[in-house]
């Protein structure tokens, strides 16, 4: 069964290697997050150092897939740091190692990214995805709302220049609801 955790910065610690292969994994093969390929193992490990600080210090909170122990997938959540944008999070690497795929793991993740943005007051969510890739239809399928497509974003896994796709999701219905808790 697939074991969800909420990292404390020791569980990152705990994990940082298997975390650094999971980076490198995505990112060899295609993926389009922050990163280039090659993306050497060293450069993967020094990342997740800096994540740390970041779940350590409340910037970022990082969920973990375990499957019979080993770190399946990942994503994060990062909470806008902007004192007029207490409700609002970014969902960053997603991220399902090639060997588990197709196993519900990034859907999981997803679905407890939002138990935890809830939690947490976050609940209007953002992210973005390279344009055209299957991570599209994922977010979509997840209740995702396409904003809009930025060209020449960001320089995809063959070094082009390639657009992104951008996303939010309402977590409340009500805005009047929110509105009270502000």
């Amino acid at each position: 069964t697939i074991q969800i955790i909420t990292c404390t910065p020791d569980q990152v610690q705990t994990h940082i290697t298997a975390l650094a292969d999971l980076l490198c994994d995505g990112i060899n093969g295609g993926a389009s997050m922050s990163f280039v390929a090659p993306l050497s193992h060293d450069e993967a490990v020094a990342y997740w150092r800096t994540s740390v600080d970041g779940v350590a210090e409340g910037k970022m909170f990082l969920l973990v897939a375990l499957l019979d122990r080993n770190v399946a997938g990942c994503v994060q959540l990062v909470p806008a740091w902007q004192p007029n944008a207490p409700h609002r999070a970014e969902v960053t690497k997603l991220l399902v190692h090639s060997g588990y795929r197709r196993r519900g793991i990034a859907t999981q993740l997803m679905q407890a990214l939002e138990v935890v943005a809830l939690r947490e007051g976050r609940w209007l969510l953002f992210l973005d995805t390279e344009t055209g890739s299957g991570a599209e239809p994922f977010y979509e399928r997840m209740g995702y709302e396409r904003m809009g497509v930025m060209p020449q974003h960001s320089v995809n896994f063959h070094g082009e220049y390639a657009a992104t796709t951008f996303f939010y999701k309402l977590l409340r219905d009500n805005v009047e609801d929110a509105e009270r808790d502000i």
